[in-house]
């Protein structure tokens, strides 16, 4: 990864100028305010399973569920998370 790549931090509220420091901003937050319809393991293991990289999107999917992240101008967001259909392990910690 360059230097200066990533300005990955504690507060997910920060401007992620690249869909992997915003995942990392979001796990921190996840571990106590996992995304509706999941809990905090689910989101994490998919997360955790790689992204889907397109210009303006990226998506995790794993067992059935997913994570959505977009960018508009030079700032990636959370947009959806839908939870997985099959039985699933992961850890935040």
């Amino acid at each position: 990864m360059p230097r200066g790549v990533l300005w990955s931090g504690p507060d997910p509220s920060a401007e992620a100028r690249e869909p992997l420091s915003l995942a990392l901003q979001l796990r921190t937050t996840w571990l106590t305010e996992p995304p509706t319809g999941l809990q905090a393991d689910q989101a994490c293991a998919i997360v955790d399973r790689g992204w889907r990289l397109e210009p303006n999107r990226a998506t995790a999917e794993a067992f059935g569920g997913s994570i959505v992240l977009e960018r508009t101008g030079s700032t990636w967001r959370f947009v959806s998370a839908n939870p997985p259909t099959e039985a699933i392990r992961g850890d935040c910690g």
